[in-house]
């Protein structure tokens, strides 16, 4: 990317440049690609994050299937784009072709409660949730990765089975699940797409965009209500101490 940068080409193709390096590096790019707009030269910024897309970019393209589907405003592309992964999501997990990794073993179904016995794709912030997450069979070194994703495409939480806590167990009567289970969904009320993806030995082996549409209600935290309509997608207890 330095090399590109500083030959001052009349074109720069960037290619998903933020999936790698530190907050210095990145912050760098995000520079370098803003100065080289500001010049009058065209930069052709290829990613899936949402939000320097729309940060950086005024022209936003969306390819489908190897063809232009929307062609307009970076907000535009956007949206569009977040729609289509909203509108897959319905699907069954096991006949969705638009996923990636080398396909030894599949997601096939994600179930989304309460703790309860009855699945619900809404939940209240405050409430427990707890995930289960099908798949078809195990392998060595199994993982287990999902996000949250806003209405924005931003990622909001990221969870990964491969990173142990002494509260973490095994359970071989699960068979080909996994379980992960929150004491409080600390998500503010609103919309959420989860991605999930599975590795095996460091290898990617399926990842699923929108493989589940979480609606969230509003609730309380600690005793504190959270309704719509506050800014931001995370939710925290605390505590006041007020003058009298």
């Amino acid at each position: 990317f330095a090399v590109a940068a500083h030959l001052e080409p009349e074109i720069l193709l960037v290619d998903e440049v933020l999936a790698v390096g530190d907050a210095a590096f990145q912050k760098k790019c995000l520079g370098k690609m803003g100065d080289v707009a500001k010049e009058g030269r065209t930069v052709l910024f290829v990613s899936h994050n949402m939000g320097a897309v729309q940060a950086l970019c005024e022209r936003g393209i969306f390819l489908q299937d190897g063809t232009i589907f929307t062609d307009g405003t970076a907000t535009e592309a956007v949206s569009t784009y977040l729609r289509t992964l909203e509108q897959a999501a319905p699907q069954d997990l096991s006949e969705r072709t638009d996923r990636q990794g080398k396909g030894q073993v599949r997601l096939v179904g994600v179930e989304i409660s309460d703790g309860g016995d009855s699945p619900s794709a809404t939940l209240a912030t405050g409430r427990p949730a707890r995930f289960v997450f099908h798949v078809t069979n195990t392998l060595p070194r199994m993982s287990l990765i999902f996000a949250f994703y806003n209405h924005l495409g931003q990622a909001i939480a990221n969870f990964n089975s491969a990173v142990y806590s002494p509260e973490d167990s095994h359970d071989p009567g699960l068979g080909s699940k996994f379980v992960c289970e929150l004491d409080e969904l600390m998500l503010a009320p609103g919309q959420y797409r989860i991605n999930v993806a599975i590795k095996s030995n460091g290898e990617l082996q399926d990842h699923v965009e929108a493989a589940a549409i979480l609606n969230v209600e509003q609730g309380e935290l600690g005793g504190r209500p959270v309704a719509r309509g506050r800014r931001g997608d995370v939710c925290m207890r605390h505590c006041w101490t007020l003058p009298n």
